[in-house]
């Protein structure tokens, strides 16, 4: 393999990309936009915010990583399904696939780096945004409030980061095998919109078939306190082997079918 043409193609796909990524990073915060927008325009929630006591608060950054996560697990998946639906079909239908394999470029190389940068991005959006919405209400819990303090924060706020983070690894993981599907449809079919159909209807099926058990496996974790008063995270992240192990089975098994198709592919 070419390294010097790797990184080439690395650096483009980032430079058309990015712009998007940076839109889509906003997007996936939508729940922690709207947070920061109702404490701007709203003086009561303002002032509740710069009042509220420490054993209020920390219950508080839990829920709001849990409504994160959830946001990912739902509205997140039709955002990666948008995300995903022109990857691979606008480049083929506006014929710019032709000029890159023009140069010394494989097919198979080619394919490659806009799955791994595309996917990566998607790891991302879904993976950090409970670390982000978690430091992110973090830096203004210290900018507004009169009640606590970075000394006795970090102790309560370096456990949620860490949960925050395995909570993030496998969402990412859903994410991307989302993704991966879709990215097989864009290879496949060269309209975006077709894309976009058969991915909700992918993931409304998954949903369908898997949806109750991988949600409830979810949820219960998490509101198992609830009855005491506590609302608790400690087991949120928890996810079984065997998922993690079919997200990823089916993740690879759509980018090596992705591969076989784009090989097969006729590109005038």
């Amino acid at each position: 393999m070419n390294w010097s043409i790797t990184k080439a193609l690395v650096w483009k796909e980032w430079r058309e990309s990015r712009g998007k990524f940076l839109l889509f990073f906003c997007a996936f915060h939508l729940p922690t936009l709207i947070a920061t927008l109702s404490l701007i325009v709203d003086e009561e929630n303002r002032f509740s915010m710069q009042t509220m006591p420490p054993k209020t608060v920390y219950p508080a950054l839990e829920i709001m990583i849990f409504v994160q996560s959830m946001f990912v697990l739902t509205v997140g998946l039709f955002l990666i399904i948008f995300y995903g639906a022109g990857t691979v079909s606008r480049e083929i239908a506006s014929r710019r696939i032709s000029f890159i394999l023009e140069r010394p470029v494989t097919r198979w190389q080619a394919l490659s780096v806009k799955y791994a940068m595309s996917g990566l991005q998607i790891y991302a959006l879904a993976a950090l945004t409970p670390l982000t919405t978690l430091l992110a209400a973090y830096a203004g819990l210290l900018i507004l409030s009169r009640t606590v303090s970075v000394q006795e924060s970090l102790a309560h706020v370096i456990p949620l980061a860490g949960t925050a983070l395995k909570i993030g690894l496998w969402r990412g993981v859903v994410g991307l095998m989302v993704f991966s599907v879709v990215f097989s449809f864009s290879v496949a079919f060269e309209h975006w919109w077709i894309n976009m159909g058969a991915g909700v209807a992918s993931v409304i099926a998954m949903f369908y078939f898997f949806g109750k058990n991988l949600i409830l496996s979810i949820v219960q974790p998490a509101m198992g306190r609830r009855h005491q008063g506590e609302f608790s995270l400690k087991l949120f992240g928890e996810i079984s082997t065997e998922t993690f192990l079919v997200a990823l089975l089916v993740a690879a098994g759509c980018f090596i079918l992705s591969q076989f198709l784009f090989q097969r592919k006729e590109i005038a």
